[in-house]
């Protein structure tokens, strides 16, 4: 398997969008700079959109890059030949990586926006409902982690190799031996 977000590493991704989202209004808040923001001609939301644009900006610009060289170095650890046809998986995983940026930002940025101290509760989100995409049953369709992960979903034999003969389940992981790239969700 190569290539691919595995869902057993830490959650790195939704822990930068909470820190970076979550400051988009509360710091302004509590740092009495929004008072400034709201009196230039700019409608409230054209500013939100703005600092929303920069942080996925800024997101994507340090997430990108590390999956990129992740993904090159665990790859070449096998040889320089199964990197070609591993391109396709790269840029889906890069895609999932950005998807991943702009909805958990999106929510964690809405946190922001609503709750005066959001770090917490979006903790708690993250630690305690993602951590139900884990869960056997129906539980798992309602956490933005089960919806990523099935974008990224292969089958894998006993062995770690790609079975093509069976469909894409979020289920059908690789053995705990497999090493994939760029295991950054």
């Amino acid at each position: 398997g190569h290539g691919r977000i595995d869902q057993r590493n830490v959650n790195v991704l939704p822990l930068a969008a909470l820190f970076f989202a979550t400051s988009l209004v509360a710091d302004e808040v509590e740092g009495r700079t929004l008072t400034y923001l709201i009196t230039r001609p700019l409608t409230r939301p054209s500013i939100f959109v703005g600092k929303f644009a920069a942080y996925v900006v800024t997101t994507l610009s340090l997430a990108l890059p590390s999956g990129v060289l992740a993904f090159f170095i665990l790859l070449s650890a096998r040889g320089f030949s199964g990197i070609p046809p591993a391109i396709g998986d790269l840029l889906r995983d890069l895609g999932v990586m950005g998807l991943a940026l702009v909805a958990y930002g999106a929510f964690f940025a809405l946190l922001g926006v609503f709750l005066e101290r959001p770090v917490i509760p979006g903790l708690m989100f993250l630690y305690g409902w993602e951590l139900m995409a884990n869960l056997p049953g129906y539980v798992p369709r309602f956490t933005l982690t089960a919806g990523l992960h099935q974008l990224t979903a292969t089958a894998y034999d006993n062995e770690g190799r790609v079975n093509t003969s069976t469909t894409t389940t979020v289920n059908a992981l690789p053995p705990r031996r497999d090493l994939t790239a760029p295991q950054l969700l």
